[in-house]
């Protein structure tokens, strides 16, 4: 009985989702179960921040994806429509395309404006892995809002991070962090 009550209660308090948000999660059920008959990894994401020290984050990204034959998706979040379609924005898409060229990975650039936590949660849920810059990697002077960022992003985003500090590492070995739960 006191089952039943609760399952009311939370059905009274949840909305009810659209056709589209259904249409939706079906259709992630399905891209999802098809991949896992795959590679580990067939849709990569990664933030870049468009400066030097962030084209690192690329390169690690793009030899994951090489080994994975998966498809890259470049993210760079910027804060006004303006700043979209500057001219170092379309500098940065084609460096990345170039990169990705070279390395004979599939891949292309979104620039979003908007929220960096929030743009990298709605994208990550299309992907299989983010890989990003380490904001506060041990004697980094990382302003706290950048770091804020971070966090917010490790703790919600709905697939796994490899986060990065300082340069590209061939992997060789691979070390989990298991719990035992579900969502583990």
């Amino acid at each position: 009985p006191i089952a039943r009550v609760g399952k009311k209660l939370l059905h009274m308090i949840t909305p009810e989702k659209s056709e589209s948000q259904l249409q939706t999660v079906q259709r992630r059920k399905e891209v999802l179960a098809a991949r896992r008959n795959e590679n580990l990894f067939s849709e990569i994401l990664v933030p870049l921040n468009g400066r030097k020290d962030g084209w690192y984050v690329l390169e690690q990204a793009v030899e994951i994806a090489r080994h994975e034959e998966a498809h890259l998706t470049g993210l760079h979040v910027v804060s006004s429509e303006h700043q979209s379609k500057s001219e170092t924005m379309h500098d940065l898409k084609s460096k990345f395309e170039q990169r990705c060229k070279e390395a004979d990975v599939p891949g292309e650039l979104i620039v979003e404006v908007g929220s960096i936590a929030q743009k990298i949660y709605e994208h990550a849920r299309w992907s299989d892995l983010v890989v990003l810059h380490l904001l506060h990697h041990p004697g980094s002077q990382t302003p706290p809002e950048l770091r804020e960022e971070f966090h917010k992003i490790s703790r919600n985003c709905p697939c796994p991070i490899l986060a990065l500090a300082a340069k590209v590492t061939p992997f060789k070995h691979a070390l989990l962090a298991y719990d035992g739960t579900q969502t583990s």
